[in-house]
């Protein structure tokens, strides 16, 4: 029907929205690095220079408000980074990746990589919370392995970045890694106080203080028709006396875990649309009749009006002079044609 229409319609908008919003803040990220690494790999970036480096690096995250972090690791396993804290303020050095928990693990991976990849999430000790992180190799011409890039975007910022493009929805934006874990949401703004480690570096949506959001998973209420109509596209619960959709897709571009990215909403707010739909409607109805009418009776009256002057016009041939036959119109132009003829009687 209309009503599930209507519905599907919002939910397709919504869940594409989302997506191409998650989209915009991270394709940037893997772009400027892909930039980096080529002005390195050509030598218009002097690698040996660590303060270039951080310097190129700290200008990429300029233009890059997602990046959280950023580095360049050399073959003598150093890296060179630039590091966006909290207040905003981007500080630069270089630390050994011996020293950094995975760290040679991770410059291993690029030193056997080609192309620019998404790696696990993991926690970061300076930032005290989970990052995402891309990273890319830098080679020569020839092939050769001269160092890895690295960038990572910090959970918060990103629910920050997403919730400030989205205000007006409530913040009732999320993305969830694997069945419950989430990455993304309101709360993941500031993560402080929900208990985050390297041991458990998200939270669940039990653990999120979102209510609805915990009830993602229950079961759905029975509504075949939305159900059908929805279908892999979303799902209905309840939660706090309410009805709630939940609209969400799969993303797979930007890490091992498949993501889930979506909205939800109250079910009202998309049945709403067709109440507004339905009472236009109506009023047009109501309206159209008025004019209907309106127009019928005027119909009739000018119709009386005319056959007036028909009749007094053929009374004036017979010569019949005797009766009076102008009667008052509301219609300008008739009641004139009536006052002439009645002055041609008279002459």
């Amino acid at each position: 029907g209309t009503a599930e229409r209507l519905l599907v319609d919002r939910a397709s908008r919504v869940v594409d929205a989302q997506v191409s919003l998650v989209r915009r803040q991270l394709d940037p990220v893997t772009d400027h690095l892909e930039l980096v690494a080529a002005l390195a790999a050509s030598g218009r970036l002097d690698i040996e220079s660590a303060a270039g480096v951080r310097e190129a690096l700290a200008v990429m995250m300029t233009r890059v408000p997602a990046v959280s972090s950023a580095g360049f690791a050399t073959l003598d396993l150093k890296l060179h980074r630039a590091v966006r804290h909290p207040d905003g303020m981007v500080t630069r050095d270089t630390v050994s990746l011996v020293d950094l928990p995975q760290g040679l693990a991770r410059f291993r991976q690029l030193q056997t990589a080609h192309n620019t990849f998404w790696g696990a999430l993991f926690w970061s000790e300076q930032l005290k919370q989970p990052v995402l992180n891309v990273r890319t190799p830098v080679r020569r011409i020839d092939d050769a392995f001269i160092g890895g890039l690295f960038a990572t975007v910090a959970v918060g910022d990103l629910s920050y970045l997403i919730g400030e493009a989205v205000k007006g929805s409530e913040g009732r934006y999320f993305i969830l890694v694997g069945r419950d874990k989430v990455l993304a949401h309101r709360r993941l703004v500031d993560p402080r106080g929900l208990g985050l480690s390297e041991d458990r570096p998200l939270p669940t949506i039990t653990e999120i203080d979102d209510p609805v959001l915990a009830r993602f998973w229950s079961s759905p209420v029975q509504l075949p028709q939305i159900d059908r109509a929805l279908g892999d596209l979303g799902r209905v619960v309840e939660a706090d006396g309410r009805r709630w959709v939940f609209v969400y897709r799969e993303l797979r571009l930007f890490g091992p875990d498949p993501w889930l990215v979506g909205q939800y909403f109250p079910l009202e707010e998309a049945t709403g649309d067709l109440d507004r739909l339905t009472n236009g409607a109506i009023v047009g109805a109501s309206t159209l009749v008025v004019a209907l009418l309106a127009a019928l009776v005027m119909g009739f009256s000018m119709a009386r009006s005319i056959r007036t002057i028909t009749s007094a016009a053929q009374s004036i041939e017979r010569l019949e002079f005797d009766l009076p036959f102008h009667r008052r119109s509301r219609l300008r132009e008739i009641d004139d044609a009536g006052q002439s003829l009645d002055k041609a009687r008279g002459t």
